[in-house]
């Protein structure tokens, strides 16, 4: 059997991991290949899907840069895959198995492009398009992602993310303690999912649920999310008095949530970032629930507006009241979006149909 090692920064918590393990999962169930990871970061907070998957891992910690690339070569020689498929950026990785795919003789994939961030540093740039040269196909999760990190078009490929839907059933939600735990005391609530980070815009989602108060009293904001920021927007919804909202941190039911929600929400900060396809766009939309974004990146490539969710330009606060007043008074409206957007995950966005793409495009190698 041929062999693929994948290669990533590290196997915890991230869409980039969630999109590797899910594709890991998916090939093995395909009986593709024999699979291997290859991680440069430890964690406590390793995906158990990934760990338990049966793919050999191999943990090489960073040392020194000479060190790791000669104990990356090594651990590559003594696998011999057919294919290798990096989904880290990291420069120093990147020229390593570019090197290693001349010295032995692999089929290279380069598949850390994802969100629609362009790449600052000329030195990061020099290094990717090298990649991209060495390289016998380039694939993102989005044709903003392609764009803005500047790769081949004729070496391009765009999968995006895929949906399981067996992820909303299975698991239990204990919607009265769950009300009870959070003190959900108003009959609506709306919910943004995302890391508490510069990359995402939760002053928006702050002065949303402040302006919403002038207007309507029955609706209940709920953040879900660890990260940097989360004490500083816990103190600032303190001291601003700001009572319509909830802090959960970090959950491992977020789709259960989502589901318990009339609408989600995402809003990033344009000035540093631009997301590729979400999946937090995507769980929104499974569930069939409305999703309201702001403009950018790759999310008018799983959203269109008015159809199957909401796009609204950064920082307008108005559009997104409006839309969500419109939402939880017009019945018939609320219905067809929701209709909609699972229609959109089920058609475009299933696991795999994803999975597929990525076996004919390692078939065509």
């Amino acid at each position: 059997m041929r062999k693929i090692v994948h290669i990533i920064s590290g196997i915890g918590g991230g869409g980039r991991e969630r999109r590797m393990g899910q594709l890991v999962l998916g090939l093995l169930t395909e009986d593709f290949a024999e699979q291997h990871i290859i991680y440069f970061s430890d964690s406590n907070n390793k995906y158990q899907e990934i760990v338990n998957s049966g793919a050999k891992l191999h943990l090489l910690k960073y040392t020194n840069r000479f060190d790791l690339i000669i104990r990356l070569l090594k651990t590559l020689k003594d696998i011999s895959p057919f294919i290798v498929h990096v989904w880290t950026e990291i420069p120093i990785i990147l020229f390593t198995v570019s090197l290693g795919r001349f010295l032995l003789n692999y089929k290279l994939i380069i598949g850390f492009l994802a969100d629609g961030n362009s790449i600052k540093s000329k030195l990061a740039l020099f290094v990717a398009k090298f990649s991209y040269s060495c390289s016998n196909a380039v694939v993102s999760n989005s044709i903003a992602g392609l764009k803005a990190k500047e790769a081949p078009a004729k070496k391009s490929h765009v999968i995006y993310n895929g949906f399981d839907f067996h992820r909303i059933g299975g698991k239990s939600f204990d919607k009265d303690s769950f009300v009870k735990a959070y003190n959900i005391d108003k009959p609506y609530s709306i919910c943004m999912v995302a890391r508490f980070s510069p990359a995402k815009d939760w002053d928006m989602f702050l002065n949303l649920a402040k302006q919403m108060t002038k207007i309507r009293s029955d609706i209940l904001f709920i953040a879900i999310g660890s990260g940097e920021q989360l004490e500083s927007y816990e103190s600032k919804s303190r001291d601003e008095g700001i009572d319509n909202i909830r802090f959960l941190g970090e959950r491992n039911d977020v789709e259960k949530i989502i589901e318990f929600c009339d609408i989600s929400v995402l809003f990033t900060n344009d000035n540093v970032h631009a997301e590729g396809v979400s999946n937090t766009i995507m769980e929104t939309m499974a569930v069939g629930k409305p999703i309201i974004a702001t403009k950018g990146g790759g999310t008018a490539e799983i959203i269109e507006n008015g159809v199957n969710g909401y796009i609204v330009a950064p920082k307008d606060i108005a559009s997104a009241i409006d839309i969500i007043i419109n939402l939880l008074s017009d019945a018939n409206t609320y219905e067809r979006i929701s209709r909609n957007a699972i229609d959109t995950i089920k058609t475009k966005f299933l696991l795999t149909d994803k999975t597929k793409e990525y076996i004919n495009m390692y078939n065509s190698l």
